[in-house]
């Protein structure tokens, strides 16, 4: 309990007292209040008052500290949430942006496109692990689910890299929607950092 709780439980049960001495003025006031029988009685019913007080005030607090602890649990989790989602999400544009340069020079090299889809299927697995209820709004969400289908598509023209040699589309239209997914996420990440959520990258 601090000393402002301490101070309150007192000045109540000192006021408790002043009014049961006050009214047994009548009766003799004070002196007969210490003199009753009944003393005993009175002194259990304030001092049962002033623990319930105690005890009102001290939950109090608790409650105060608990609900500021989870509301730190909450902003750390959401600012692990979206440092991880900017991360996997740059990873996965970074990618795309290789398989594209490949694509330019009339072919992959031996083994590129393997490597790049060990790497875009880490990724995703990585994107798919981050907590959505996690991350501090919708337009946050529909970002990493866009990158999820962005990583989805790559991995499945990296196979085809891998058996025919070449995919159905080009990696440079799809370069496009992840050039267009990347904006998002940096304006989902500029809001973020501007409500005070903290820094991202």
């Amino acid at each position: 309990m601090s000393r402002y709780d301490f101070l309150c439980v007192a000045a109540v049960t000192g006021y408790l007292i002043a009014l049961a001495c006050f009214a047994s003025g009548p009766f003799g006031g004070l002196s007969a209040v210490l003199a009753a029988p009944a003393l005993a009685a009175w002194v259990q019913a304030v001092g049962g008052i002033a623990a319930v007080l105690a005890a009102l005030l001290v939950g109090e607090s608790q409650f105060k500290q608990h609900r500021a602890a989870r509301k730190e649990d909450a902003r750390n989790r959401t600012q692990t949430a979206m440092r991880s989602a900017w991360w996997i999400c740059t990873l996965i544009q970074a990618t795309a942006t290789l398989a594209a340069g490949e694509e330019k020079k009339n072919g992959f090299a031996p083994g590129v496109a393997s490597a790049l889809s060990v790497q875009t299927s880490t990724a995703l697995d990585m994107l798919k692990a981050v907590n959505l209820a996690d991350l501090p709004d919708g337009d946050a969400v529909n970002v990493v689910l866009n990158f999820q289908q962005v990583a989805a598509s790559l991995l499945s023209m990296l196979a085809l890299v891998e058996k025919h040699g070449t995919p159905i589309t080009s990696f440079e239209n799809l370069n496009s929607t992840v050039g267009d997914a990347s904006r998002r996420l940096n304006e989902a990440v500029g809001r973020y950092e501007a409500t005070g959520g903290g820094k991202v990258h």
